[in-house]
């Protein structure tokens, strides 16, 4: 009757480590679905910001467009303007 006590112990100490394990594979599938989903939100926000790179990169772009042809404006005199109409020439 002993043997039979000391294997009805072993068999539910088996089944509880089996609970046990169950419970924390499932712990960790979900902390592994939350890492992957962590993982799509920082490649989500690295592409976001290289569009946005992109956007800042094409502005400064523009702007010293603009800055060098004022420079030049500047540079040339406002006399050398095509765009302005003399008013004096009477």
């Amino acid at each position: 009757m002993e043997l039979l006590d000391l294997l009805e112990q072993r068999v539910d100490s088996l089944l509880g480590e089996a609970a046990a394990l169950r419970a924390e594979n499932r712990r960790l599938r979900e902390e592994l679905a939350a890492a992957s989903h962590k993982d799509e939100e920082i490649w989500a926000l690295q592409d976001e910001v290289a569009r946005e790179k992109q956007v800042r990169d094409q502005a400064l772009a523009r702007v010293n467009a603009l800055l060098s042809r004022i420079q030049s404006h500047l540079e040339d005199g406002p006399e050398k303007d095509p765009a302005r109409v003399d008013t004096n020439s009477d």
